[in-house]
């Protein structure tokens, strides 16, 4: 059976690699927070039970200011026209 240290793994591997991804993605305007933003996300989750609740604390303080001062999620999504629709 798979304890959950293991599932808290994969996942902080798989948040790190999206972190590393979107810091390679040139074109995307936001990507140095982005990254910092995921980064920390994976962070929380790999190393989370060794670092105590004070730093996991910081981390998710950390995390809503980079999404907030960062304007994360407010992508400008491509979209169609009004007459193509």
């Amino acid at each position: 059976m798979i304890g959950i240290d293991v599932v808290y793994l994969l996942l902080g591997l798989m948040f790190a690699a999206v972190a590393r991804l979107t810091l390679q993605d040139r074109s995307n305007p936001r990507r140095i927070t982005s990254a910092l933003f995921w980064g920390l996300f994976a962070a929380s989750f790999l190393f989370g039970k060794w670092i105590g609740d004070l730093a996991n604390g910081a981390i998710a303080v950390s995390l809503a200011l980079v999404a907030a001062l960062s304007g994360l999620g407010k992508g400008d999504g491509a979209t169609t026209d009004g007459a193509a629709r």
